[in-house]
């Protein structure tokens, strides 16, 4: 029988990968996509999508 991990173990192993996580959870890519991408590719593409945000806000302000 497998070990059943406590809640708190997959709660800092989420944490841990957020930055590729994040991506999936915002709709912006899918999880498949996002396997295929190096680490490099994830944290550009939270770069980018922090970017985005950050513009729809400055623009939602004008």
């Amino acid at each position: 029988m497998k070990d059943k991990k406590e809640k708190s173990y997959y709660d800092k192993l989420a944490k841990e990968q957020w930055v590729f996580w994040r991506l999936i959870m915002e709709g912006v890519i899918s999880y498949t996509e996002a396997s295929e991408m190096s680490h490099d590719e994830i944290l550009e593409a939270n770069a980018a999508l922090d970017r985005h945000i950050e513009l729809c806000k400055q623009n939602s302000g004008k």
